[in-house]
């Protein structure tokens, strides 16, 4: 599939519109181009924390908090320095599902004083265990989602996962955890329920807290 837009093919079938400027896909002799063969960094927008979030939501079909709160998580683990003290960059939504704001506050807390190690091999940290080495299991499972999400971000005009999708299957078959596999097979209904069951959790909150504010005042005011 092709954004003529963006100039971008998408190996992806289930994709009905371009994660870059949300516009219609056609179909395209994609694998037969000479310019997929090239990397072509486009004039896009520049690619925020928050974009790069949605636009992995957008390409997996999870567009849920719990998918961009792992996507957060991932890139606080990246790199040796620290980004940040929120693994979630704190926003708008915080105030709107608050059970998700306590958990991005404690997870925070945990990941602060957990992720004292560095493997140079994925450029990832880790929670080293008795003095030992990063795993290799997951050594190799941080390289294989770095693999994607450079795909996703890279600014190359041909998009496509074939590759990571037959090594995830091959992963897989040898009894592995595999990146690909977890970002493609999420139970989307359930993290979607949970953001709807913390968005009512929030409002019966707020409710509780207005009328408990409100109800002194009232009942002052009708003494006089």
């Amino acid at each position: 599939m092709h954004c003529p837009r963006c100039n971008v093919s998408f190996d992806a079938e289930k994709l009905s519109k371009c994660i870059y400027c949300d516009g219609a896909l056609f179909e395209r002799d994609i694998f037969k181009r000479k310019a997929t063969e090239k990397i072509v960094i486009q004039d896009r927008e520049v690619l925020t924390h928050e974009r790069k979030s949605y636009l992995l939501g957008v390409f997996f079909r999870r567009r849920t908090f719990l998918t961009s709160f792992l996507f957060s998580l991932n890139d606080m683990k990246s790199g040796q320095s620290r980004k940040r003290f929120w693994i979630q960059p704190m926003s708008m939504s915080g105030f709107i599902k608050l059970p998700w704001f306590l958990i991005n506050f404690f997870c925070s807390i945990i990941f602060y004083f957990s992720y004292q190690g560095y493997c140079k091999v994925c450029d990832m940290k880790y929670v080293p265990i008795s003095g030992e080495g990063h795993c290799k299991d997951d050594c190799e499972y941080n390289q294989e989602y770095n693999q994607i999400v450079q795909s996703l971000f890279c600014g190359k005009i041909f998009i496509g996962l074939k590759s990571l999708e037959e090594a995830a299957l091959e992963r897989t078959n040898h009894g592995k955890r595999s990146a690909y596999f977890d970002l493609m097979r999420g139970n989307v209904l359930v993290e979607k329920f949970l953001d709807i069951l913390s968005i009512w959790i929030t409002m019966a909150f707020y409710i509780y807290l207005i009328v408990i504010i409100v109800m002194p005042i009232f009942g002052k005011i009708y003494r006089f």
